[in-house]
């Protein structure tokens, strides 16, 4: 719902109101005559499955804002106010039970008089969040040649304790049009700069921030339990991120529209999930960890190559640079997450760095793979286990570069368009080449047995190639576990990720339909279509087989009338 209202020419007042409820429900029935319940051997009471969820979700929003303009010849000024607030509620509701009537199979069947592992359950949960923010704002305008802004923010969260509930953001900006600069060559210069402070809440919920309680589904001797849901850190606050910007906006030869920013974003008060000891009753908290710089420069290019009655092309191209590093980590200037010998994270580095090992190859004498020690020296990988300072930095696993270009084309009543985008300078590990596990699945990588008796020299006998498992050991798979410069891959790529050719017919095609039918076209599409890369092992894009993007073809029709 929206309301406004005209004071006078130069003030006004709006207001936004708005709320949505989401409902959804599911139900899963497991018969007492399914071959899985037969199979079990129980009594026909006890068989038959029934489970049953149903959520709800509520949100309420509201915005109201002020604007006063006042104009003074070639000076313009505006001033607003706003405030808005949001409240969302979840409400779940979960049973599940057993002991289903043959012909009755439905949640209302289940048997509540089975106890034991069968006896039915019901789970329930309700949560309620909000936040309330004041806002102003500040722009001046000098005759569309200089403009001049501001603006506050003032937000609170029900998710953070109240003695941290409010969180103050701002940002400032100018924007320069070098009017003098008028040739046939270059024009419509401009130079923009802006800073700004703002935070973010994601990933953060109650049970993270305060004790947090709820029944469990057992319990003992008719007591429920009643647990903590997660182990919560009071310290808790919102990640901050402080932006600058400085861009020059231009137009080459008349045609050509040019966009080059650079930009710098620091991260402090970075959200990880980070291991804590067992002895705490959880494995992981949430915490403020460090400081993570981004910058970068990025490059935007519109162009009409051509343009006339019957004939266009439009062409645009775009291009980024980002490099992340690790300013400061609060607990020491490394961080380990994963239980691997070298950091998750660490002071001076990027934050994508993937280690790895220096990998010299298969050693024919015995079939073992070898790796280089950071001394020079070699360990064989099943009697030797890899070293903190054995790992290597591989690469980045975040391209540098990225990038694209698209194109339209048009010519009388047809329209053809393509695009292209490409990634630059990440690795990512193989994921697709299956390895022997074990003596038992040898034959996942070759024929079971054929590796056990092999000869390496005409005229040798009975050598015996190593097995992959070793009682007493495990170092082998410990240390081929781990990434190497064998087994990653450069993901440089160009994708041709769609075509689409349309035809849009005339007035004097659509006859007497052209008095209902207002516009008709029909169009061929075609996605995900072509990569070229040197990726050695399935799509560089997502380093897997699995959730890889397939070609797809569409035939379509839009009608309008």
């Amino acid at each position: 719902m929206n309301a406004f209202w005209k004071i006078n020419n130069r003030l006004n007042i709006s207001s936004v109101f708005g709320t949505d409820y989401v409902y959804g429900t599911s139900e899963s029935i497991t018969p007492p005559t399914a071959l899985s319940e037969q199979r079990l051997g129980l009594k026909d009471y006890l068989r038959g499955k029934a489970s049953k969820s149903e959520k709800g979700s509520n949100n309420i929003s509201s915005n109201i804002r002020i604007n006063y303009e006042l104009p003074l010849g070639d000076h313009n000024i505006s001033l607003s106010a706003n405030m808005d607030y949001l409240k969302t509620t979840q409400n779940t509701t979960n049973i599940s039970g057993y002991g289903l009537p043959s012909k009755l199979n439905s949640a209302a069947g289940i048997n509540n008089t089975i106890d034991g592992y069968r006896r039915s359950l019901a789970y329930s949960r309700y949560t309620q969040e909000a936040q309330l923010g004041f806002g102003g704002a500040f722009l001046y305008n000098y005759d569309n040649i200089l403009d001049v802004y501001f603006s506050y923010k003032a937000d609170a969260s029900s998710l953070l304790p109240k003695d941290k509930r409010w969180n103050i953001f701002w940002a400032t900006g100018i924007s320069y049009n070098l009017h003098f600069i008028e040739t046939p060559i270059l024009s419509d210069v401009s130079i923009k700069a802006s800073y700004g402070v703002t935070a973010s809440l994601a990933g953060i919920n109650p049970s993270l921030v305060e004790p947090t309680f709820a029944y469990s589904l057992n319990g003992y001797l008719g007591y429920r339990e009643f647990y903590l849901i997660d182990m919560y850190n009071e310290d808790l606050k919102p990640e901050r991120n402080t932006s600058i910007n400085i861009g020059v906006d231009m137009r080459l030869m008349n045609k050509v529209d040019l966009n080059i920013q650079y930009y710098y974003r620091r991260t402090s008060q970075m959200l990880l999930t980070v291991p804590i000891p067992p002895s705490n009753g959880f494995t992981s908290q949430l915490k403020n960890v460090g400081v993570l710089d981004n910058k970068g420069i990025e490059l935007t290019a519109n162009a009409y190559v051509f343009s006339n009655k019957n004939y266009s092309w439009h062409s645009s191209f775009n291009l980024s640079y980002n490099k992340n590093v690790i300013v400061d980590l609060y607990d020491g200037d490394e961080l380990y997450l994963s239980g691997n010998p070298y950091p998750d994270y660490k002071e001076g580095y990027s934050s994508d760095i993937i280690y790895g090992l220096k990998s010299l190859g298969i050693h024919p004498a015995d079939g073992l793979p070898r790796y280089l020690r950071a001394d020079g020296t070699t360990f064989n990988s099943q009697s030797e286990k890899a070293k903190a300072d054995d790992f290597i930095i591989l690469g980045r696993n975040t391209p540098p570069i990225v990038g694209g270009w698209n194109n339209q084309l048009k010519y009388q009543q047809w329209a053809f368009s393509f695009s292209l985008y490409y990634n630059i300078g990440g690795i990512a590990v193989y994921k697709n080449q299956s390895v022997v596990s074990s003596a038992s699945d040898a034959n996942k990588n070759a024929i079971k047995g054929q590796l056990e008796n092999t000869w390496f020299n005409i005229g040798d006998n009975n050598k015996l190639y190593h097995k992959l498992y070793y009682s007493f050991g495990g170092n082998l798979y410990l240390n081929e576990g781990y990434a190497n410069n064998l087994s990653v891959g450069k993901t440089d790529f160009i994708k041709l990720s769609n075509i689409k050719i349309k035809y849009k017919l005339s007035e004097k095609q659509l006859g007497k339909l052209k008095n209902t039918i207002k516009s008709l076209n029909v169009y061929l599409q075609l996605k995900e279509i072509a990569t070229w890369s040197n990726f050695g092992d399935s799509d560089p894009e997502s380093a897997n087989l699995v959730g890889s993007s397939q070609p797809i073809i569409s035939l379509g029709l839009n009608i309008t009338i």
